[in-house]
């Protein structure tokens, strides 16, 4: 699409940015449904931290993910990078566990 130009919808904090899926570990496995505003909330945190330590994300940064994208950790990561630019590469490597 060069050229072509799209009106984006409204988002508010309370939409739905994303669905968790949980294991189960406790109970039948489910969808939790995360929002924008849970989001925002999670990469301020993660930035509040790093900040403690004299360390900050930027565009130059990269993230080698490995685990499962339904991974919370992962998810936590991976949202931090984009929301600064930063690159992350998936593994597609064989995983013998």
């Amino acid at each position: 699409g060069d050229g072509l130009q799209y009106d984006l919808p409204n988002n508010k904090k309370t939409n739905i940015c994303t669905i968790l899926y949980t294991s189960g570990t406790t109970s039948d496995p489910k969808g939790v449904l995360i929002s924008n505003d849970s989001i925002i909330t999670l990469i301020a945190g993660v930035n509040r931290v790093l900040g403690c330590v004299n360390e900050h994300l930027n565009a130059k940064d990269v993230y080698i993910s490995h685990l499962s994208l339904a991974h919370i950790f992962d998810r936590v990561i991976e949202e931090c990078f984009i929301f600064h630019g930063a690159s992350i590469g998936f593994w597609s490597g064989v995983s013998n566990s």
